[in-house]
């Protein structure tokens, strides 16, 4: 078992912990989706040839501290975890190119992203050009993603603790954002500077007043105001 390389746990209920998997240190991938008991990740401490990872649609995963020794790790799927506050474990591993987040209720930062890199230009197979980090309703900063530059899509819609954007300043492969229901935003300012936006949804952003779009993104083709009227151009 200590040779096993691919492993696929899906919706086993029942399964608290994955201390099981100790010592199994030839591991690639692990998909625990939908095993919404899980509690703890503590099993995969040592598993240090991880490099895909699925955890998505837990329900009483506490944290991913663990993972700080899966320094291989390139792909990680959260999205749906609905316990988890952090990715702080993430740091430690430099080669992760992709991870999605979406649906997790409880994250508060993503500061765990900040030593990922995407870059205009660079090789296209490596580099994560899309982020879904939509409903994370406490998520009340983004500044974990400032090197993430070559994204083109990112999806911030439901982000109701998020004041500003600031962490977006020069993403000038930025083309497709939404900040739809983000109801504290109140500056999206630092968006002047990615010059390749052509659409932006604002729809539900009741905290931002008089800002003319158009004038300050001069490369939008469509907008959906905080009114829900859409304009284009």
């Amino acid at each position: 078992m200590t040779q096993l390389q691919r492993l696929l746990l899906h919706n086993y209920t029942a399964i608290s912990n994955l201390d099981a998997l100790a010592g199994m240190t030839a591991l690639v991938h692990l998909s625990v989706d939908s095993c919404k008991k899980l509690k703890n990740v503590d099993g995969l401490a040592d598993c240090r040839a991880l490099s895909s990872l699925l955890l998505g649609k837990t329900k009483a995963l506490e944290n991913i501290d663990a993972l700080a020794g899966c320094t291989a790790l390139t792909y990680v799927d959260l999205a749906g975890s609905q316990t988890i506050k952090n990715v702080d474990a993430l740091v430690y591993a430099p080669g992760l190119e992709r991870v999605m987040l979406a649906r997790c209720a409880s994250l508060e930062n993503v500061d765990g992203l900040s030593n990922m890199r995407s870059r205009p230009g660079a090789k296209r197979s490596r580099m994560m050009t899309e982020l879904d980090l939509s409903a994370c309703p406490n998520l009340a900063s983004i500044d974990g993603i400032a090197n993430l530059k070559g994204l083109t899509r990112l999806n911030l819609r439901g982000g109701a603790a998020l004041t500003h954007v600031n962490a977006l300043r020069d993403f000038t492969a930025l083309e497709w954002l939404s900040l739809r229901q983000c109801t504290a935003m109140e500056n999206i300012d630092a968006l002047a500077s990615c010059t390749a936006l052509r659409t932006l949804n604002l729809e539900g952003c009741e905290a931002l007043e008089n800002v003319d779009v158009f004038g300050l993104f001069p490369s939008l083709k469509k907008v959906t105001l905080p009114d829900g009227a859409t304009r284009t151009r």
